[in-house]
């Protein structure tokens, strides 16, 4: 098998079940390569419609999503913006109704689950 041999394909059934289908949807971009060139060319709509989609939660809003005023390599991300990791990973969910559910299933190879 060579390194640019695609192993797996997911399913229309997959692909529609999919979170990143319904983003797609939600902006009107019609494919994937259309959101990768989007997400390039438009670092700062991406990101900020990322957030916003997945609902992340801050304490502080942020006022610019992408300054690279210092340079490419000095980006500054979620300018002014102000969020507590553990309130987006575990609080938010308690709140959403969901914290008697497992926040994380481990599963090893022989398929024994934790």
């Amino acid at each position: 098998m060579s390194e640019s041999e695609i192993i797996w394909r997911p399913t229309p059934e997959v692909i529609e079940r999919a979170r990143l289908t319904k983003f797609m949807r939600a902006h009107g971009v019609a494919s994937l390569e259309a959101l990768q060139r989007r997400s390039v060319d438009d670092a700062e709509w991406y990101w900020d419609a990322v957030s916003k989609y997945l609902g992340f939660r801050w304490m502080n809003p942020y006022g610019r999503v992408l300054d690279t005023s210092r340079g490419i390599a000095f980006p500054r991300w979620f300018e002014g913006g102000l969020m507590n990791l553990s309130d987006n990973c575990v609080d938010r969910h308690v709140d959403e109704g969901r914290g008697e559910q497992p926040a994380i299933i481990w599963e090893a190879e022989d398929g024994h689950v934790r």
